[in-house]
């Protein structure tokens, strides 16, 4: 083969488009990170008071419906 066919340049290009994104979005994700770090932990107790619902069977690991989170 002696051509470049154009999709291999769109399968080239965007991942690399999406690299040098995460690369410019680095020292706020490092920002983050440490935030995140610094921050108060959340105990179960806590987060079954913020609805969250732990799973008591194997078939609860399994969503209900499509899109549905809590």
């Amino acid at each position: 083969m002696t051509e470049w066919p154009g999709r291999w340049s769109r399968e080239f290009t965007e991942p690399l488009a999406v690299l040098t994104h995460l690369i410019e979005l680095e020292d706020e994700q490092a920002d983050l990170l440490e935030n995140v770090l610094d921050g108060t932990l959340l105990g179960m107790t806590k987060l079954e008071n913020l609805g969250v619902q732990w799973q008591k069977t194997s078939s609860d690991r399994n969503p209900r419906m499509a899109g549905y989170l809590f």
